[in-house]
C-alpha cells in the first residue's frame, strides 16, 4: 500500500505553532496551482493547509520566507473523518 502526497506551491502563510497530545506543530498554507484555467483563461488554484511535525517549522520559518515555492512530500491522515496532509519534507524550489 502506498499512502504519498506530493505538493509544489507558493507559501502563502508562515507557521502557525500549536500543541497537540503535548508535542509541538504547526500548520502552514500552500498555494498549488491546477493545470488547466477557468473559462477566463485565468489560471486556478488550491490552497492546502500542511501540518509540520518536529522541526520541519523551524525550517520554513528560518529559510523560507511567504511566497516561497516549495515542494513537500508527505501522506494523508484521516482523523475522525476530516483529511489532513502531513509534511514529511519540504524543498525550496529555485523558480527559473
Amino acid at each position: 500500500m502506498l499512502n504519498q502526497v506530493v505538493l509544489i506551491g507558493v507559501l502563502k502563510s508562515l507557521p502557525h505553532d500549536f500543541t497537540r497530545d503535548g508535542m509541538a506543530y504547526s500548520q502552514v498554507e500552500l498555494e498549488v496551482q491546477r493545470t488547466y484555467k477557468d473559462p477566463d483563461g485565468q489560471p486556478q488554484s488550491d490552497i492546502f493547509t500542511v501540518h509540520l511535525w518536529r522541526g520541519l517549522s523551524e525550517i520554513i520559518t528560518e529559510r523560507y520566507p511567504e511566497g516561497s515555492l516549495l515542494a513537500v512530500k508527505g501522506r494523508l491522515e484521516n482523523r475522525e473523518g476530516i483529511c489532513t496532509i502531513i509534511a514529511e519534507t519540504v524543498s525550496f524550489i529555485h523558480p527559473e
